[in-house]
């Protein structure tokens, strides 16, 4: 739900740029875009998110064409 929500204020913000009621993306965003809350990372799980890190790099150099041909269906 919450991405959906992100796409909509996305669309919204290029829509406005586009049809000239903002100058520019950052502009549009300064006006529209509130950051809520900061979520910053736990520093005890620095290790987990290291290793986690180093297995989503080898995952995507891997499988990245295959995610790009998905993205074209």
């Amino acid at each position: 739900m919450l991405a959906r929500v992100y796409l909509l204020k996305i669309a919204a913000v290029t829509a406005a740029v586009s049809v000239g009621i903002f100058s520019s993306i950052k502009e549009a965003c300064q006006e529209w875009i509130r950051i809520k809350e900061k979520i910053l990372p736990n520093p005890k799980n620095v290790a987990v998110y290291n290793k986690a890190y180093l297995i989503y790099r080898g995952l995507y150099s891997k499988l990245k064409d295959d995610f790009h041909g998905l993205s074209e269906l």
